[in-house]
C-alpha cells in the first residue's frame, strides 16, 4: 500500500503515484505564482517609501526593501563612512608592507553587504560612470578613490537624507 498525503498546495502525493514530473510541475508553478504575488506586494511597498533609492542603477524593489529594512533610520548614521563601516564596505588600512594598502572590512550587515555587491556588479556593467572609474585601473587607486569606488552606500546616504523630511 503506497503511502500518501496531502501536500502544501493540496495535491495528493505518494510515493508510487509514478506522476512526480507532473506534480513537480504544479509544485514549481504555484511557487512561482507566490514569488510573483510577493514581488508585487513589495512593489508596492517599496516604491512610495523610497523612489530616490529605486533610481539608483542596479537597486531593485526587493533589494530597496532590504536596504530600507537593514538600515531602519538613515539618520542614525551621521556620516556616509559609519554607514559604510555597517555594511561592511569602508577599506581598512593592511599595515603588513611599506606600501599604503587597504582591504574591505569583512564584518558587517551581510544582508546589506550583499546587496550592495550585487549593485556594484550591475553598475560596472551598465553605468558609465562606474565603467569610467574602472577604467582607471584598480592597481592605481588612491584611497580617496577606493572611497569612491563603493559609491553605493553613499548615494544611498545622500538619498536617504534628502528623502527624510525635516523635524
Amino acid at each position: 500500500m503506497p503511502l500518501a498525503g496531502r501536500g502544501e498546495f493540496g495535491l495528493i502525493v505518494g510515493r508510487d503515484t509514478g506522476h512526480l514530473p507532473g506534480v513537480a510541475r504544479l509544485l514549481t508553478d504555484g511557487l512561482n505564482k507566490r514569488v510573483r504575488g510577493l514581488e508585487t506586494t513589495i512593489r508596492e511597498l517599496v516604491t512610495p517609501l523610497a523612489p530616490a533609492l529605486l533610481e539608483i542603477t542596479g537597486i531593485s524593489h526587493v533589494s530597496a526593501a532590504v536596504l530600507l529594512a537593514e538600515i531602519g533610520d538613515i539618520t542614525r548614521f551621521t556620516s556616509s563612512a559609519k554607514l559604510a563601516r555597517y555594511t561592511g564596505t569602508a577599506p581598512i588600512p593592511v599595515y603588513s608592507s611599506d606600501k599604503e594598502r587597504y582591504r574591505l572590512h569583512r564584518g558587517g550587515n551581510r544582508r546589506l553587504n550583499t546587496v550592495l555587491y550585487t549593485t556594484s556588479i550591475v553598475q560596472q556593467r551598465f553605468h558609465p560612470g562606474a565603467r569610467a572609474l574602472l577604467a582607471l585601473g584598480g592597481s592605481r587607486l588612491s584611497r580617496t578613490r577606493i572611497e569612491m569606488a563603493s559609491p553605493v552606500s553613499a548615494s544611498a546616504f545622500r538619498h536617504g537624507r534628502t528623502e527624510r523630511p525635516a523635524t
